[in-house]
Formats: structure tokens, C-alpha cells, sequence
């Protein structure tokens, strides 16, 4: 049975978000993991990837099937997971991709991405600020025939309708 992992919060918004949005996926997963970002707890506001990434290893580690369900800087948590550590996720979708980060912090999320060896939905708006749909769409399909795209019409970085979202993620997931 898979494991659904949701990563998702660096604000007090997110945090609510992503826990309404593993609940919308309760009847259809018993193993629901949220990981809550230890460095809103300590005098760091910034994440610590690396103490985020340990953590994630040992709740995920005797778990055969994984689904990871990343929100933005998260999906960068997610892109180490599955490089650095070697492990591969059955399925992975990833929302809002921060563009702004990997360009702005010089992520080299090109030499991840060419060695993802699952599959990956990305969701992303038209004209999100973190990266709009056909700026994602246009990198991202180079890495890999595994990649898929699923475009949100607006221009923020938000997405309230959990139940739509819910079913984009469902068929994709089959």
C-alpha cells in the first residue's frame, strides 16, 4: 500500500493548506504522512533542506511505495529526496514550481531533473509569480518523457479549490 507524503509549508497559510488538502485524499489513502517544517519552530525563518531532508528519510524509510505530493520550495525537498538519497517514488506531482528559487539561488535543478527516474505531474497557473505554466512546461518536458503538465488559469500562487485539485492529482495518480 503507498504512502502519500505532502510537503508544502515555509508560511502559516501553507501549513493550513496543506493539511486540508491530505484530508481531502482520506478515504482513498490510510497512510498519510505531512511532514511540518521544523525551522518554523526554531529562530531560523529560512528552511534548512538538509534537516527537512533527514527527516523525511526516517519517516519514509520502511516504506516500500511512495507518492509525494510537493507545493512549491518543497518540490526542491522532494527533487533531493529522490537524487541525493537514491530513492524513487512511485509517482510525484509537484505544484507551483519555484523557477524564482532555481534561478535566484543557482539550484542546479537541470542536473536533478535529467536523473529523475519517475514520473512527475507538475501543476502550475498561467502566470504564477514562482514561474508561470509555459516557462515550467518548456524547461521541465526536456528532462524526461515521464513529465506531464496540468495548467491552472489565474496569476497567484494559491490554489483554494481542494476538491478540483484533488481530482487532477486522482487521475493522474489512476
Amino acid at each position: 500500500m503507498s504512502k502519500i507524503v505532502f510537503l508544502a509549508w515555509n508560511h502559516v497559510h501553507n501549513k493550513s493548506w496543506i493539511h486540508e488538502l491530505a484530508y481531502q485524499f482520506k478515504k482513498d489513502f490510510q497512510n498519510i504522512y505531512v511532514q511540518d517544517y521544523q525551522h518554523r519552530w526554531s529562530e531560523y525563518p529560512n528552511i534548512n533542506l538538509e534537516e527537512e531532508l533527514e527527516i523525511l528519510i526516517d519517516e519514509t524509510q520502511n516504506d516500500k511505495e511512495l507518492i509525494i505530493i510537493a507545493k512549491s520550495m518543497w518540490s526542491i525537498l522532494a527533487l533531493m529526496f529522490m537524487i541525493e538519497k537514491n530513492i524513487i517514488p512511485t509517482k510525484c506531482v509537484f505544484m507551483w514550481f519555484p523557477m524564482w528559487f532555481v534561478d535566484r539561488e543557482d539550484f542546479p535543478y537541470d542536473e536533478y531533473l535529467s536523473q529523475v527516474k519517475t514520473s512527475i505531474l507538475f501543476i502550475q497557473k498561467t502566470n504564477d509569480p514562482a514561474g508561470g505554466f509555459q516557462e515550467i512546461k518548456e524547461t521541465m518536458s526536456v528532462f524526461s518523457d515521464k513529465f506531464s503538465f496540468k495548467e491552472i488559469p489565474w496569476s497567484n500562487h494559491d490554489y483554494d479549490n481542494l476538491p478540483k485539485l484533488k481530482k487532477i492529482i486522482l487521475e493522474y495518480l489512476g
